[in-house]
């Protein structure tokens, strides 16, 4: 891995560290789960956790006032086109989605996409969009993984720096975003007139 000049020795470092992790990580969860890349026969499967992610913390986590501004008139067909259009750049090779699968039932995925901000020095910018495993299947690595089988992807892409978002009150993944080197960086704010 080129991490270019000395300036990115620190960059390096934290790589190292975090493919360590990795590693220690997999000798358990090789046994218990697989990571796979996404395809379109995946649909129904995706579909289930994305739904399962709107239930889980946006209905369950979010205050009575984002839960109005923000309802959404169909949430399975809004999911539906979303997924539709994910495949059209997964094909485009902006896009990937990976998903975990334990005893054959798919407990997590995540989502990445490769962007460009011409205001921003480092381009392109892998972007996580979404990232789910499944309650009873949590701190077991399967987020740690799917993760990290992301972070691999946008190495290859050559992006310079990741972006991600989550919800205000989703506790869980700013201590997972933390854990794995991400800084809080804006927060997004609702008024309703």
């Amino acid at each position: 891995m080129d991490f270019g000049n000395a300036t990115n020795r620190i960059t390096e470092t934290a790589y190292l560290l975090h493919k360590d992790r990795i590693r220690k990580f997999s000798q358990t969860m090789q046994m218990e789960t697989t990571l796979y890349k996404y395809q379109s026969s995946d649909q129904p499967e995706l579909l289930r956790l994305l739904l399962s992610l709107q239930h889980d913390y946006f209905k369950a986590g979010a205050s009575p006032l984002v839960q109005e501004v923000e309802k959404e008139q169909d949430t399975e067909a809004i999911y539906r086109r979303y997924i539709a259009g994910l495949e059209l750049e997964i094909a485009e090779g902006t896009t990937a989605i990976f998903l975990a699968k334990s005893k054959e039932i798919t407990i997590g995925f995540i989502i990445g996409r490769v962007s460009t901000d011409e205001d921003l020095v480092l381009n392109p910018i892998g972007v996580v969009e979404d990232w789910f495993v499944a309650e009873k299947c949590r701190k077991l690595g399967a987020g740690f993984a799917l993760y990290n089988k992301l972070e691999t992807w946008f190495r290859e892409k050559n992006c310079k720096h990741l972006q991600s978002a989550t919800w205000s009150w989703n506790e869980v993944s700013i201590a997972a975003h933390k854990r794995l080197g991400f800084e809080i960086t804006e927060v997004k704010f609702v008024k309703k007139l």
